[in-house]
């Protein structure tokens, strides 16, 4: 188990998935251990809700055997254009490698079932017990077009100690964009996990973090390195994303 649970603060509870994970076979195969890593039997892991379609949970059962690849990408053709978004190199114009990680996703999804919720509801539910953004859904969604909400869902359950399990740099220079600190070292545990085999090298844990005790947990269960602490009693206003980095 990764996390220190000596640490104030428990950050297995939420595990965001960077849509990039689902824009190949390659990463998305990569994505169960990373997840085995980092959470435990209650953690809920998040995925982006505009990618509920290609899930197609029924809530009463584990079946996802009546999915038609074919009327799925004539029904959401922006799922495309999102995947593009996250990673450049998948192929929009054709429904060859679109099909293979529909199978792949199916196969996912059939493994953490238990364990799957979206990030949509997650953050409404944030936002009615009256957690206020710490940036506007507006402001991100302006800088960022309609990925933005997926940045906005996931920085809302940041305030609940929610991490992001990203592949690549993408999700990082999203977090720029919207003009919010980031701070990145080099995570000891990371870098165990891709020496192992576990991970893939491009695996980045991020964390949104908005009040001292949270960055510290993070730098402490993470065990980044060369990462200031900051006093207990600093409120991070606007939010710090930080980003446990460490190649194999």
């Amino acid at each position: 188990m990764i996390i220190d649970m000596n640490s104030k603060t428990n950050f297995q509870k939420y595990i965001c998935v960077d849509p990039s994970f689902f824009t190949s076979t390659k990463r998305l195969d990569s994505l169960p251990s990373v997840l085995r890593e980092l959470k435990n039997d209650d953690s809920k892991i998040v995925i982006p809700s505009f990618l509920r379609p290609l899930f197609d949970i029924d809530e009463h059962k584990n079946n996802l055997d009546d999915v038609n690849t074919e009327r799925l990408v004539d029904v959401n053709p922006e799922i495309l254009d999102f995947l593009h978004d996250w990673n450049p190199s998948f192929n929009k114009k054709t429904n060859d490698n679109f099909q293979s990680l529909r199978q792949r996703i199916k196969d996912f999804s059939e493994t953490f079932f238990s364990n799957l919720a979206f990030s949509e509801e997650l953050a409404d539910e944030i936002l009615e017990d009256g957690r206020e953004p710490p940036i506007s859904k507006q402001h991100i969604i302006k800088r960022l077009g309609k990925k933005g909400k997926t940045i906005f869902e996931f920085m809302m359950i940041g305030t609940k100690n929610g991490i992001i399990a990203s592949y690549g740099r993408k999700l990082i220079s999203f977090i720029r964009k919207i003009r919010m600190s980031t701070s990145e070292g080099f995570s000891n545990l990371k870098h165990k996990m891709i020496a192992s085999g576990r991970a893939p090298e491009l695996l980045k844990i991020v964390a949104f973090v908005f009040t001292a005790t949270a960055l510290n947990d993070f730098i402490t269960g993470f065990e980044i390195m060369n990462m200031p602490f900051i006093g207990e009693n600093e409120v991070i206003e606007s939010g710090l994303g930080i980003i446990a980095n460490g190649n194999g």
